[in-house]
């Protein structure tokens, strides 16, 4: 699905986590600001109120989302929205049944119609309805697709008593294949600072049919006046998720997005629907949302390493305190409880009781808040981990009946035996020396290893010479470029072929197929796209399009000579020096100054500003928020230049550094001693740079450890700054990747050669 202000795309995918992601060490900040008449999220827990749903306005009606059904559009948190998700591309119809029997066979030669978006031509229209109750996603629901029952055992509910719960009724509308938007729930206005991250809960699954849910940010004040929703332009979407599906199983989805400014117009939006996706025309389902918390971010974590426990007999191990194993970054206090409590109870304190034998797993929680300073934390991401329970035995009499009875001839008898073992086993004593020279020979094995280490010395960029095929090889081959998105890499190795891993929802992690057989030169990533120039100098990408970064203009098709990629918008250098640039514009980071767009020797395109070098000079354009486009009057002799979030690099020919526009997370502030620089790479609040040596240099915001660079690296031949993610490629073939692991940016590299 997606979602669109008045037809014109509005989206702005400013993610640092994705759903599943488990957040990592919180950013330092100063402490919220209390000036503020506007409040921070209220009821993001459905707890308040007599009906669990105060600070939140609800429609139980239907909600039009036209798209290619009617062209009524419904206006949401006082904005116009648009579902454009093109159901007919995702629409199968198998055979609908209810157990064997067919439910409206098709009259031979006909067919339903493909799906269109709320279809106004339906004869009935499905009830809907939200409320905050005590509730788990627990139960039996009848899917068409699957032609029987669904049974889920929804979890817990993750903190407090209630969870808000929007339910489509079941329906016959004609024709099949429709689409139902409904009900919807929108937040008061709240205000948020640059940087929090808004975590929540949610769980959905089909009833009839396939459910189509829907949840976004609303920044209700583009232009910063004050006044509310003035117009389409006035309202900018952030994506919470947008997904379609029988059923999300087995648990809770954690989702998380980035507050991207300071801002006092801010809205949740969240709506459910029904996708008629098997054309059987009766569609339903449900969803559950819970846990809105909004801050900075946290870890929760506890160690059970060691922990033993027992039951003898009546009696079990003394209780212990998981609360003294646990650890999260805020002040705030963690919760312990258990999943097992037939085994074990978690009562206040953290202490463990254990009351029988068996596994315990407990699960450690923090809700987020407010600490003692006025900072904002959002809810940690849970933790669960088990230990075993053993029962042990009591010492009875007739154990030690048993005993006596070993103590009489027989016990003789075995001792004899084993007397005559130990002449055997001196005799077997001789014959292990051979052994021992075989152990020998395993030395020799290991100097073999060393060849094989020979081997993979025996790497060197000359070697690995493009070979006709192309094919990504299982061999670690050195990296020769390297990008990095908001949880996804994607290099090229010597031979010229890609390597891809991390997070795929948009695609952003597969080699599509048509790239099967080209030849590569260079890579780069936006939050969740990825484009390459090719050796035929011509651009091409795949991934998530919403911003049209992947609409490769004709003039990127030949001729390209260099590339750079933003969030969401695209630059490229041809051979004749003159610029191409697409994708997004909110900032006009693609509208270059007339003296940009010929000439240029290189490009860097940062999160929504550009930058471009021409005579050894830097020119900059788009979002000058922080004076990321203000470029030092004195600077020349430039070779490169990267973009950042909110800050700029460029590197000059002597080796040396420039940094300018915010420098909050000391992302300008450039390490003593840092000389003879050959690459530059400016990520989200930090930087990267690696020297003609193969030291690389990390500074500026490591809340994930993005900018702790390991130590003793000096062969590093390719770097890349990301989001949350950092990689390093060095000269002997080895990857190095730190950062957060949430999501799989971090594991080790494999060739990919299809979705």
């Amino acid at each position: 699905m997606e979602l669109r202000i008045a037809r014109i795309i509005k989206l702005s995918l400013v993610f640092v986590l994705l759903a599943g992601l488990v957040p990592a060490t919180a950013r330092n900040a100063a402490a919220a600001d209390t000036t503020s008449t506007v409040p921070y999220l209220q009821n993001g827990s459905f707890e308040n109120g007599t009906n669990g749903l105060d600070n939140w306005s609800v429609t139980s009606s239907r909600v039009d989302l036209g798209g290619d059904g009617p062209a009524g559009v419904s206006t949401l948190g006082g904005c116009p929205t648009e579902d454009l998700t093109d159901y007919a591309a995702i629409w199968t119809r198998p055979e609908p049944k209810f157990g064997t029997r067919p439910i409206f066979p098709m009259p031979s030669g006909t067919s339903e119609p493909k799906p269109t978006n709320d279809n106004a031509t339906q004869t009935s229209i499905h009830s809907g309805s939200v409320v905050s109750e005590s509730i788990t996603p627990a139960g039996s629901y009848y899917n068409t697709i699957i032609g029987g029952f669904v049974s889920v055992t929804g979890p817990a509910i993750t903190a407090g008593s209630k969870a808000v719960k929007f339910s489509t009724g079941s329906g016959n509308a004609n024709p099949g294949g429709h689409v139902i938007h409904g009900p919807a729930i929108v937040s008061d206005v709240f205000r948020a600072d640059a940087g929090m991250v808004v975590t929540l809960d949610w769980w959905a699954v089909g009833g009839q049919d396939d459910f189509a849910v829907i949840g976004f940010l609303l920044d209700a004040d583009v232009d910063g006046d004050g006044n509310l929703a003035e117009n389409a332009s006035d309202c900018d979407w952030t994506k919470v998720f947008d997904q379609t599906g029988t059923v999300m199983d087995p648990a809770w989805e954690f989702s998380s997005v980035t507050i991207p400014a300071t801002k006092e117009s801010y809205r949740f939006v969240f709506v459910h629907g029904t996708f008629d996706k098997s054309g059987g025309r009766a569609s339903g389902a449900n969803f559950w949302i819970d846990n809105i918390s909004m801050g900075f971010l946290q870890t929760v974590e506890f160690d059970l390493t060691g922990v033993t426990a027992n039951c003898h007999g009546g009696s079990c191990t003394a209780p212990f305190s998981v609360a003294s194993r646990g650890s999260t970054d805020s002040p705030l206090t963690v919760t312990y409880a258990s999943n097992t409590p037939s085994v074990c109870e978690v009562t206040s304190g953290g202490l463990v009781t254990v009351k029988t034998s068996g596994t315990c797993t407990l699960v450690a929680s923090q809700g987020g808040g407010t600490d003692g300073t006025g900072k904002l934390w959002s809810a940690g991401a849970q933790v669960t981990k088990s230990f075993t329970v053993t029962a042990i035995a009591p010492t009875n009499t007739p154990l030690a009946t048993a005993t006596n009875t070993a103590t009489n001839t027989p016990t003789n008898t075995a001792t004899r035996t084993a007397t005559n073992t130990p002449t055997n086993t001196a005799t077997r004593t001789n014959t292990r020396t051979p052994t021992r020279t075989f152990t020998a020979t395993r030395t020799f094995t290991a100097t073999a290893t060393n060849t094989a280490t020979a081997t993979n010395t025996f790497t060197p960029t000359n070697t690995f010479t493009p070979t006709n095929t192309f094919t990504p090889t299982p061999h670690p081959f050195a990296i020769r470029d390297v990008a990095v998105g908001a949880s996804f890499t994607l290099a090229v190795l010597q031979n010229d072929t890609l390597v891809t891993w991390g997070f795929n929802r948009e695609g952003q992690a597969s080699l599509p197929r048509w790239m099967n057989g080209r030849a590569v030169d260079q890579v780069e990533t936006g939050s969740n796209y990825a484009v390459v120039l090719g050796k035929d100098n011509r651009v091409y990408g795949w991934g998530r399009n919403d911003f049209g970064q992947l609409t490769i203009p004709a003039a990127a098709t030949t001729g390209v000579r260099t590339i750079s990629a933003g969030l969401g918008h695209v630059m490229a250098i041809k051979t004749n020096g003159n610029l191409v640039i697409w994708g997004r514009n909110d900032f006009k980071q693609r509208e270059a100054p007339a003296t940009a767009r010929t000439g240029l020797s290189a490009v860097g395109a940062g999160h929504s500003h550009s930058l471009a070098v021409k005579g050894g000079r830097v020119i900059a354009w788009g979002r000058n928020t922080w004076g990321q486009t203000n470029v030092p009057s004195t600077l020349t002799n430039v070779i490169a230049v990267s973009g950042g979030f909110d800050h700029s690099l460029a590197l000059r020919s002597n080796g040396t550094v420039v940094c300018w526009g915010r420098n909050n997370e000391n992302q300008c502030r450039l390490p003593n001693g840092m000389t003879d620089v050959i690459a530059i790479s400016a990520g989200v609040g930090y930087s990267l740079a690696l020297t003609r040596d193969g030291v690389v240099y990390g500074w500026g915001r490591s809340d994930f450890g993005q900018a702790n660079v390991p130590s003793g690296i000096s062969k590093a031949g390719t770097i890349s700054a990301g989001y949350v993610n950092s990689v390093i490629g060095l000269r002997d073939a080895n990857v190095l990747a730190f950062g957060d692991s949430s999501l799989g940016a971090l594991v080790s590299r494999t060739p990919t050669v299809t979705p």
